[in-house]
């Protein structure tokens, strides 16, 4: 298994984990959306790392997924189109884990969305590393 293949499969395991959380109750999930968002966050930020080495780039200790959507951008045209989600899942690695905090403020609502377009910005990623492995 290749190291992108790796981050890969990292990444669908953190997509997993978020989806499953989502499904409990909604009473349950209420209290899990912060945990739950941070999980759609890792889930793109492991499948960019791997997109990004595949191509030979080094990877940046960073979990800013705007900069590595910077970086993927020569790569993979149309990742611009998820910007708005990107920086909304940027929130969950920045929340300081207070009360206050952004990630806080959530609503079910709010996120139960969000699987979705991660999965489908994963799914592009993936199909455009199995390109260039095969």
């Amino acid at each position: 298994m290749t190291l992108c293949q790796q981050w890969l499969r990292k990444s669908n395991q953190d997509l997993i984990a978020a989806e499953t959380l989502l499904k409990l109750s909604p009473d349950v999930s209420e209290e899990l959306l912060d945990i739950i968002c941070f999980h759609l966050q890792q889930a793109v930020e492991k499948s960019l790392k791997g997109l990004l080495i595949l191509h030979g780039q080094a990877i940046v200790c960073t979990h800013d997924l705007c900069l590595l959507q910077a970086m993927a951008a020569p790569i993979m045209a149309n990742i611009a189109d998820h910007n708005t989600l990107l920086i909304a899942l940027n929130r969950y690695v920045d929340d300081d884990g207070f009360p206050d905090s952004a990630a806080t403020t959530l609503k079910h609502a709010d996120v139960v969305t969000m699987p979705e377009a991660v999965t489908e910005l994963v799914t592009q990623i993936r199909a455009r590393c199995a390109e260039e492995i095969h």
